[in-house]
């Protein structure tokens, strides 16, 4: 199981923004999954080409419109911002790759493999996040979601 993406800093000292929307019927997706909001309710990202509209990271797993933490209709989602750094692993043709400090201070795209969400190493067009800082014996990424990919109004 991979690491799944989830809120790890705040520079301000604060704690992350964590909100709960409901969920769009029938939508199933795991926790760290990014989350795009569609007349107020909660859905998975598109991810790939779709570089905007993303307001944050699914805290708990969701099945079939269900979220399975609190086993409701809502789900907790960490709030994609200007201040929040998010960890995740880094993904190079769908395998975990260890990040260097070649990665830093680079857009990347995120890349869904097997229901599991990554920072795509490869991805350096269809960019949502920005890599601040890495953790060699974490094997993670430190990013921050970029300006234009921010959902408005997030």
């Amino acid at each position: 199981m991979a690491i799944r993406i989830q809120p790890s800093r705040h520079p301000a000292g604060e704690v992350p923004e964590i909100t709960n929307r409901g969920i769009t019927a029938a939508q199933t997706f795991l926790r760290g999954a990014p989350i795009a909001l569609a007349s107020g309710l909660a859905s998975e990202h598109a991810g790939g080409a779709t570089v905007t509209g993303l307001f944050g990271f699914a805290q708990e797993d969701v099945t079939v419109g269900v979220s399975l933490g609190a086993e409701s209709t809502q789900v907790n989602i960490a709030v994609a911002n200007r201040d929040t750094v998010f960890m995740a692993q880094l993904s190079n043709t769908g395998a975990v790759v260890a990040p260097d400090i070649g990665n830093l201070d680079i857009n990347y795209g995120l890349v869904e493999v097997a229901s599991e969400w990554f920072v795509d190493e490869l991805d350096v067009t269809n960019v949502v996040v920005n890599v601040v800082d890495f953790d060699l014996d974490l094997n993670v990424v430190f990013f921050k979601v970029i300006e234009s990919a921010i959902e408005a109004g997030s």
